[in-house]
C-alpha cells in the first residue's frame, strides 16, 4: 500500500477525497470491478460503505488511527508558521516511516492525520504508535528546534466481516484520540 500526503498548497482533503483515496489504495492491492468514476459516484450517492465492504479483504482486521499534533497552535504562535510547518513535516515523516508498507495515510486537517491499515493478523498498533513516538523523541533529542514535536494517537480495530461504517470507526478512534490528548496536555509546554 502507499502512503500519500497532500502538498500544503493542495489544501486539506475533503472527507469524500479521503474516502476515495482509501478505496483507490485498497483497489491497487486487490482485484476489483469498480472504476474511479463509479467510486466517485458512490461518494455522491452515499454508497461508500457498501463499496468499501466489498473491496475490504475478508477475514482481515482493519484499523483506523486518528493522529493529532500536540501544541501546534502554541508552536505557530511562538515560532511562526515556519515552526508549525516543521512540526507537521516531522510528524508526517514519522508516520510515513512507520506505516508506508502497510497503511494508507491522509492529512485530514491542519494538525490531523488518519491512517487506515488492514492485515490478516491482529496488529499490535500500540507498537507502531510507539515507533512514531520514538522517531519524534529522537528528533526532539537532537535539539534542532526549541519546541517539542509531539502527537497524540487514538485507534479502533475490528474484524473486516464486522465492518459497517468508516465514519463510525473514525468516530470511535477520534474519541480515543482525545482521551490520549487530554493526558498529554501540559500548559507549560511550548
Amino acid at each position: 500500500m502507499s502512503i500519500r500526503f497532500k502538498d500544503k498548497n493542495e489544501g486539506t482533503p475533503t472527507k469524500e477525497e479521503m474516502k476515495l483515496h482509501i478505496i483507490e489504495n485498497l483497489i491497487e492491492t486487490r482485484y476489483c470491478n469498480y472504476s474511479n468514476s463509479e467510486l466517485g459516484d458512490a461518494m455522491v450517492d452515499g454508497d461508500f460503505n457498501k463499496i468499501y465492504k466489498e473491496v475490504l479483504p475478508k477475514n482481515e482486521y482493519i484499523t483506523i488511527i486518528c493522529i493529532d499534533i500536540d501544541y501546534l497552535k502554541r508552536i505557530n504562535d511562538k515560532f511562526g508558521h515556519e515552526g508549525g510547518d516543521n512540526a507537521i513535516v516531522q510528524i508526517a515523516n514519522a508516520i510515513e516511516t512507520v506505516f508506508s508498507k502497510n497503511g494508507i495515510c491522509v492529512r485530514t486537517g491542519g494538525d490531523e492525520f488518519c491512517v487506515v491499515t488492514h492485515s490478516a493478523k491482529k496488529q499490535n498498533i500500540d507498537n507502531q504508535i510507539n515507533k512514531v513516538t520514538k522517531l519524534l523523541e529522537d528528533y526532539n533529542n537532537k535539539k534542532i528546534v526549541n519546541y517539542p514535536v509531539m502527537c497524540s494517537c487514538g485507534y479502533y480495530t475490528l474484524y473486516s466481516k464486522d465492518f459497517t461504517s468508516f465514519e463510525e470507526m473514525q468516530k470511535i478512534a477520534d474519541q480515543k484520540l482525545y482521551e490520549v490528548k487530554a493526558m498529554h496536555h501540559h500548559p507549560e509546554v511550548v
